[in-house]
């Protein structure tokens, strides 16, 4: 089960917030924070369905960010608030050899903070790239030099997902 200060970070396929998302009884003041990548198509159902995670008190995160489409227009958007923007794990891997992709992150941390958004970058996989991300700023990391994925379950208990 989730600890007091612990978050549990799901990835929701689009289909399934567009056939509607079938959620577990899981205490509330749980830290879940709901995985959309940032190519899903925002469609009325899908929307629906964010709006009505964010009511029930869940955190919503953009994932892959910058892979594809970069969608800036969401982190305007006056329905849609991410507490967490999770940049793709090409940037950290281009790190230690492009000077630019340092500047790409340092400038997305920035963005990040004055946005109020937490900018967490994926695919960690050295001991150098964390310590060069947490000098460009970067708090928040995940990959699998700092530890491996687990299943939903693991934390909570039941499986998570599905249709309603």
């Amino acid at each position: 089960m989730l600890q007091k200060g612990q978050k549990l970070f799901i990835n929701i396929h689009p289909r399934t917030l567009s056939s509607g998302l079938a959620l577990p009884e899981v205490d509330r003041s749980a830290d879940i924070v709901f995985e959309i990548t940032e190519k899903t198509n925002f469609s009325g159902e899908v929307k629906q369905e964010l709006r009505e995670l964010q009511q029930l008190g869940f955190g919503l995160a953009i994932d892959d960010y910058g892979k594809q489409f970069s969608n800036l227009d969401r982190l305007i958007s006056d329905w849609f608030s991410p507490r967490y923007l999770k940049l793709d794990r090409s940037f950290t891997a281009a790190l230690l050899q492009v000077e630019r992709a340092q500047w790409v992150i340092r400038h997305t941390q920035e963005l990040c903070n004055k946005l109020g958004i937490h900018l967490i970058a994926e695919g960690v996989e050295m001991a150098r790239q964390q310590d060069l991300l947490q000098q460009l700023g970067v708090r928040y990391m995940q990959g699998y030099h700092l530890g491996y994925p687990e299943a939903a379950e693991n934390w909570l208990g039941q499986r998570v997902g599905g249709s309603r």
